[in-house]
């Protein structure tokens, strides 16, 4: 869900709840650019003191399976899959299947189900249990889509 947007420089950024991490989601805006979603990342550390933000793409497209892109430090994106079939209470759409990767991290695995004119419509929350066997801990779905 967009909560709020805002113009800087000559672009329109959105802040989307839920989006990223927690951890993450509070410093980002994101943005749709011919070659894909840009985030555009504030960054404010204590120790050593930074204050800076910085932009990158985080869904790329056109894109194909196995592609990878990113900052292993930061977060990195690997294309799954480019026609996942995905049923949702919208419709079925065929879908490009991201993974989100974050080196250094107890987050689990994220991955993004986009459609064509519609944007993600399914994103899933992996953990993994002791024995390291992955399973689906969250699962948010498109139910309504409102276009202005």
């Amino acid at each position: 869900m967009v909560s709020r947007d805002t113009v800087i420089g000559k672009e329109r950024w959105y802040k989307i709840i839920n989006f990223k991490p927690p951890d993450v989601d509070d410093y980002d805006w994101y943005t749709n650019r011919s070659d894909g979603i840009w985030v555009l990342r504030k960054v404010i550390r204590i120790n050593p003191p930074i204050d800076t933000a910085f932009e990158y793409v985080t869904f790329k497209y056109p894109t194909m399976g196995g592609e990878f892109w990113g900052s292993p430090l930061i977060d990195s994106t690997r294309a799954i899959s480019t026609n996942e079939i995905i049923d949702t209470p919208l419709g079925i759409d065929t879908c490009i299947h991201y993974e989100d990767h974050f080196e250094f991290s107890d987050l689990g695995g994220f991955h993004y189900y986009f459609a064509p004119n519609k944007g993600c419509v399914m994103l899933d929350l992996y953990s993994q249990t002791n024995s390291g066997r992955l399973y689906v801990a969250c699962r948010h779905v498109l139910v309504k889509l409102v276009l202005k």
